[in-house]
């Protein structure tokens, strides 16, 4: 059996599980309020607890689970899973590098502490910065990008498109392209590019890296119908421009 947990801070959805969890359990209880937060396109941290009582899942409750998770995953800000079950726990240990959220188990005993890591600011060591005024987002970084980067600029964009559904357009700012941190950051930038790209226009590219520069073509290719073009690293002024349409994609120097 799954309910709906009462009493949590607002962005958190919490889910208890009791005895044995059926597919009519995911389909009746969580599949609405996953559905209701895509449809408003909002970000949730979703808890998952598993009380004394629980005996297992169902066969057709982990096939749920497995397609639940693959059709809402974008809506899930972070998962904690509160359990004592040992198979559960190693569950959530092993897909949780692949899985491109943040993704923990905790005891129950430590079920204060999920809900406090679930409401936890997300950390990052990306630079960005977002000027109304042209309606440019500018990201600068050096580390290996993490899964954290892309939910900290989700949650502005987010807040961005409340007020505009597209904008000018991006500047990325990296001497060489700093890589990804782990898998699931690499999956989780996907994720980002499908979730935005419908609302970018253009994307400015200021960097030295060599493969970026000679394949910039690829990169708008994947983009769809967002115009890409590189600049020199710090060229952050140029790439304005360009974004701004002072000067125009086939006057800039080719490069």
């Amino acid at each position: 059996m799954l309910k709906v947990m009462k009493g949590l801070q607002k962005g958190i959805v919490g889910i208890e599980g009791a005895g044995r969890i059926t597919k009519d359990d995911y389909i009746n209880v969580l599949e609405p309020i996953l559905d209701k937060a895509l449809r408003k396109e909002e970000k949730v941290g979703i808890l998952f607890y598993l009380n004394e009582t629980y005996e297992g899942y169902t066969p057709g409750a982990v096939f749920e689970d497995t397609a639940m998770g693959l059709k809402y995953f974008n809506v899930m800000k972070r998962c904690a899973v509160v359990t004592d079950s040992a198979l559960i726990t190693g569950a959530v240990k092993l897909f949780a590098p692949i899985i491109p959220i943040d993704f923990k188990s905790y005891n129950i005993d430590e079920l204060d502490v999920a809900k406090d890591w679930l409401m936890r600011e997300v950390e990052s060591d990306i630079e960005f910065h977002f000027d109304k005024n042209d309606n440019i987002l500018t990201l600068t970084s050096s580390h290996p990008l993490r899964v954290n980067d892309f939910e900290k600029i989700q949650n502005l964009l987010n807040q961005v498109y409340k007020e505009t559904k597209i904008i000018s357009g991006i500047i990325v700012n990296s001497e060489q392209f700093p890589g990804w941190d782990d898998l699931r950051s690499l999956l989780r930038h996907f994720e980002f590019l499908k979730e935005n790209r419908k609302h970018i226009e253009k994307v400015g590219i200021c960097t030295s890296n060599k493969l970026i520069r000679s394949s910039a073509s690829v990169v708008s290719d994947h983009l769809d119908s967002v115009d890409v073009a590189v600049f020199e690293y710090g060229a952050i002024n140029e790439a304005r421009n360009w974004l701004r349409n002072i000067e125009s994609k086939d006057e800039m120097r080719a490069v």
